[in-house]
């Protein structure tokens, strides 16, 4: 609230000084008269407006995107004084029970300024005067209006003294309904009662009703200098109620000065625009908020943020990184490819360790050479942030368990080959890519709402709604999905991690026991062997008919696999068989 009152409270400075300093001395009464009643509105409703701009930087439905910012805090308790108790829990109130007081206070002033007027209505006598009403009192009072009534002097109305252009004044003010101008400022005042300003915002519109109802009258009478005679004897100050609009005495030289000028459409034009940049500087500074509204990527523009785990924080800190080609863009500005740690670098200057850690990093890639991205990838890990966030700016690949591979051994003995379960993928890859496959669905499923929504213009406000109301909802899933992918992605890549070190393990095992086993050999050397077995039965023999071949990883025909066995260019075959119990053999060459 206290922030609301501060912006508005600057922005009516701002427009009511280019008033003062630009327009009020300007013969354009009438447009004077909305730009005050116009500033006065904006400077209510510009702090209250959120403005929104689309970008296609972050796309919180797009697939492998996790543009959720993460907040953990662990802030330590601490034993708060007497003082701050007070503070936080008391002066909220107390200044809320102040700015009552001051609505109630002005509220009752206005009140009874109202019930003044009407009161003088009802005890004085009254005659009609075209569709208006004078109002003819005992005491002593200078000419004034309210809404349709004009209040005279009783005596000095039935002996002629007060002239006809002071009538006419006052029927200006009655025909072009001042009266609601100043109503509603006295209403903006009892909210706004904080602001100083007011007081004299109220004085400069009260001045500009003076300037139409004089424009009125010598537009009428023709007469400008015998208007000025008659505004000259008039240099009384006697009390009027302060919602009438009534000659202001103090103000008579501004007025004839003002009489004697001439309208310049073109100086009022310059002034105009010279108002538009101060207008754009209001809106900018004293709007609410500016916030980033994201919009759907095209499908072959797909954007890839680097995944975290649960522990990962990010925050504000962010880079994005954009590749089009052998083109580079970091958070926004054209990079050349080498200079490109020295950007990150320059960026990241000024974050510590922690933003560092806890800093997002967004790809963006289209149509991008590997090499290019290979190297970007490279000089990202030589960077502050990529060494103290061990991140790197390339998606991870797909995790796979990796099976050994083994050298076939010397020809096993006719009717026995090894059998390896090495199966091409586990229960849990498939699992996870079917998850994708889902994410990938609904995705398409939110693109195609979001496109609705853009290109059917006959669509109701309601059905509008609904539809925003649904891609929301399938975003929110849509995101908690990639989270939990991301977290199987981390989990696979854990498990093939402590596979491989096991394997290195066994490896590292089994050298040793072949190194004892050497050295038992050299101490204790062993009895000749027998003979030799008879000669190995030929590859035909040792690979099945039904088994599926695979040279180099290709899928391939019994016979080819065969003849580059016999040809002995195979430098590696494994024999195996998949989670089904199908053979499956492998050779490479």
């Amino acid at each position: 609230m206290l922030v609301y009152l501060i912006k508005s409270m600057l922005c009516l400075l701002v427009l009511f000084s280019f008033y003062k300093i630009f327009l009020e001395g300007e013969k354009a009464h009438y447009f004077k008269r909305i730009y005050l009643l116009g500033i006065m509105i904006v400077s209510v409703i510009l702090p209250l407006v959120t403005i929104s701009y689309t970008t296609s930087e972050v796309t919180p439905a797009q697939f492998l995107q996790i543009s959720e910012t993460v907040s953990k805090s662990n802030l330590e308790e601490k034993k708060l004084n007497y003082l701050s108790n007070f503070l936080n829990d008391y002066l909220p109130y107390l200044i809320l029970i102040i700015y009552l007081a001051g609505v109630l206070f002005l509220g009752f002033r206005f009140y009874k300024n109202i019930r003044n007027i009407y009161h003088r209505i009802q005890l004085s006598e009254k005659r009609s005067f075209f569709s208006h009403v004078l109002v003819l009192m005992r005491s002593q009072l200078n000419p004034h209006t309210f809404l349709s009534y004009i209040f005279l002097n009783k005596s000095q109305y039935e002996n002629n003294q007060i002239s006809e252009e002071i009538i006419l004044h006052e029927k200006a003010h009655a025909d072009q309904r001042h009266s609601i101008d100043l109503i509603m400022i006295e209403l903006f005042q009892i909210i706004f009662w904080v602001n100083p300003l007011l007081i004299w915002f109220k004085k400069a519109v009260k001045l500009n009703h003076e300037f139409l109802a004089d424009d009125h009258v010598i537009k009428t009478t023709r007469d400008p200098l015998n208007y000025s005679e008659v505004l000259l004897q008039f240099s009384g100050n006697t009390h009027h109620v302060s919602l009438s609009s009534s000659i202001n005495y103090s103000l008579t030289k501004k007025r004839i000065v003002m009489i004697s000028k001439e309208f310049s459409i073109k100086k009022l034009l310059s002034k105009i625009g010279l108002f538009i940049p101060v207008l754009a500087c209001c809106i900018y500074f004293f709007n609410n908020d500016i916030v980033a509204k994201p919009a759907l990527a095209s499908k072959d523009s797909p954007v890839y943020i680097v995944p975290y785990t649960e522990d990962e924080l990010i925050q504000d800190y962010r880079i994005k990184i954009r590749v089009e080609g052998n083109k580079l863009w970091v958070n926004g500005t054209s990079t050349k490819p080498e200079n490109f740690l020295k950007t990150v670098d320059k960026i990241t200057k000024s974050w510590s360790d922690k933003d560092l850690k806890n800093a997002s990093i967004e790809m963006k890639m289209q149509n991008s050479d590997k090499s290019l991205l290979t190297k970007l990838d490279k000089d990202f890990s030589k960077t502050r942030l990529g060494k103290l966030s061990g991140r790197s700016i390339l998606p991870p690949p797909p995790p796979s368990v990796k099976g050994e591979i083994v050298q076939v051994p010397p020809p096993p003995k006719v009717g026995e080959r090894e059998i390896m379960e090495v199966p091409p993928h586990t229960s849990e890859e498939i699992e996870l890519r079917e998850k994708e496959e889902i994410i990938r669905a609904e995705h398409e499923e939110i693109s195609a709402l979001h496109k609705k929504i853009e290109e059917e213009e006959n669509l109701s406000e309601e059905e509008r709604k609904r539809i925003l109301e649904k891609v929301e909802n399938k975003e929110k899933q849509l995101n908690s999905r990639m989270r939990e992918v991301e977290r199987q992605h981390v989990k696979l890549e854990k498990k093939h991690l402590e596979k491989e070190r096991k394997h290195r393990e066994l490896a590292r095992e089994h050298a040793l026991e072949e190194r004892e086993h050497l050295r038992k050999e050299e101490a204790y050397p062993e009895p000749p062997l027998p003979p030799s077995p008879p000669a190995p039965a030929s590859p035909g023999e040792l690979y099945p008919i039904n088994a599926t071949y695979y040279i180099n990883n290709k899928e391939v025909k019994r016979d080819e696999a065969l003849k580059i066995i016999n040809e002995d260019k195979a430098f590696r075959v494994n024999v195996m068989q998949n989670d089904r119990g199908d053979d499956v053999v492998r050779i490479y060459f």
